[in-house]
């Protein structure tokens, strides 16, 4: 049996390539089913999963923030109703680097 998401949830990923700020900009939003979606908690600047199996979730965003402290970053989460919202600043760096 497939577990296919609800025709509400989604993920949706942008990233902008900013000559001017010479950064990557990428925003991420995850919705869940109406109605569902646990309030945003944060542990140490990352969510901290509402799933029973704790220990095979949350490792994207931990690997997000190493990535993102790697390069000099920007890592923010914040939530809007039942979508959760993931944002990244990275600084460009020119090919030749």
């Amino acid at each position: 049996m497939t577990n296919w998401p609800k025709a509400d949830q989604y993920v949706a990923v942008s990233c902008i390539m900013s000559p001017v700020t010479q950064t990557a900009e990428v925003e991420v939003n995850n919705a869940s089913e109406k109605g569902v979606a646990s309030p945003l908690r944060l542990e140490n600047g990352l969510p901290v999963t509402s799933k029973q199996d704790r220990l095979n979730h949350g490792f994207g965003t931990r690997s997000m923030q190493l990535l993102v402290e790697k390069y000099g970053g920007e890592l923010t989460f914040q939530q809007e109703a039942d979508v959760v919202n993931i944002y990244m600043l990275l600084p460009s760096r020119p090919a030749s680097e």
